[in-house]
């Protein structure tokens, strides 16, 4: 088997145990029904609450604290995934609470898991979606279509905090895809700025789009490239006029603003282009909130509404 194709069945197959995890009843029963910390987790209990019981906290260990890791993980928040649930493991979980708006405890109780559920779900894709990484993001892209803010005009999405949310969405698709090293990335900018140090930027409107590559508008939007055809390109975004995640186009793309708020100045793929293959990743910068608040304009010009579909 191909190395990629092995990754990506991997990856498909952690995510599939992630959501079984906390899917189950015993997510948090199963390692507090009389575990001490330190310990394997108990079998989960299929008909029991759980939750009733205790929740998932710092100091337990075993598989299903490994299945909460990966899913923060897959969620856009770096830690490692031990199956400790050590300080790391809480810090993400709170900044995850804080993100979604629940309680910030610390611990995975019942609603805490729900959300997690809900963020990483990706629908069943299509038996003709191909096993390389750019035909798994354009298909987890299309499984997305319409989907929205809620509630409508709040910045709240299941890709990221509530906040402008384009880039959220772009990096939680390629996360879903398997694509390694891209956490969330809230801003746009800092986006060309990851792939200049992987060896993935590609500046230029006419750089060789490809579907799957994100597509950036001059530091103000990103959306996934879907289709090629011979001199225009279709787009998939997040944070649209409409609200919700839309297609774009076809149309040239010298043409920036038949798609988007502004010109196209490049391309992020999500394989290696060349340059910078050992490059050491550059931490970047977190955006202000006026930094957050100036992207994606076109959201809130209801003239580009009717070029969403």
């Amino acid at each position: 088997m191909h190395p990629l194709v092995r990754q990506l069945a991997r990856r498909a197959g952690v995510a599939a145990a992630v959501l079984a995890l906390l899917a189950t009843a015993g997510i948090a029963s199963g390692v507090a029904s009389g575990a001490a910390p330190g310990t394997a987790p108990a079998a989960a209990t299929p008909g029991t609450s759980g939750f009733d019981l205790r929740p998932l906290q710092r100091g337990m260990r075993g598989a299903v604290v490994r299945a909460v890791q990966s899913s923060l993980r897959l969620a856009g928040y770096r830690l490692p995934v031990n199956g400790s649930f050590g300080p790391v493991t809480e810090r993400a979980v709170r900044r995850f609470q804080h993100d979604r708006r629940l309680p910030v405890t610390g611990l995975v109780d019942a609603r805490t898991a729900a959300e997690l559920r809900q963020v990483i779900a990706v629908p069943k894709l299509p038996s003709s979606t191909g096993s390389d990484v750019r035909s798994r993001i354009v298909a987890i892209a299309r499984s997305q279509l319409g989907q929205g803010e809620h509630p409508p005009g709040s910045n709240c999405t299941k890709f990221g905090p509530c906040e402008e949310w384009c880039a959220d969405f772009a990096t939680w698709v390629w996360r879903q895809a398997g694509v390694a090293g891209i956490g969330r990335i809230a801003w746009v900018p800092n986006l060309p700025a990851w792939g200049r140090s992987r060896g993935r930027w590609k500046p230029g409107y006419n750089n060789d789009p490809q579907p799957g590559d994100m597509v950036i508008f001059s530091g103000l939007h990103v959306g996934l490239v879907e289709r090629v055809t011979a001199g225009t390109i279709t787009i998939i975004a997040g944070n649209t006029s409409t609200n919700n995640v839309a297609r774009r186009g076809p149309a040239s793309p010298a043409r920036g603003y038949a798609m988007g708020p502004a010109a196209i100045s490049g391309y992020v793929s999500p394989v290696l282009v060349g340059g910078a293959a050992g490059a050491t990743a550059v931490p970047l910068p977190r955006p202000t909130a006026a930094q957050m608040a100036a992207q994606d304009p076109q959201s809130r010009d209801p003239r580009l509404a009717a070029q969403e579909r």
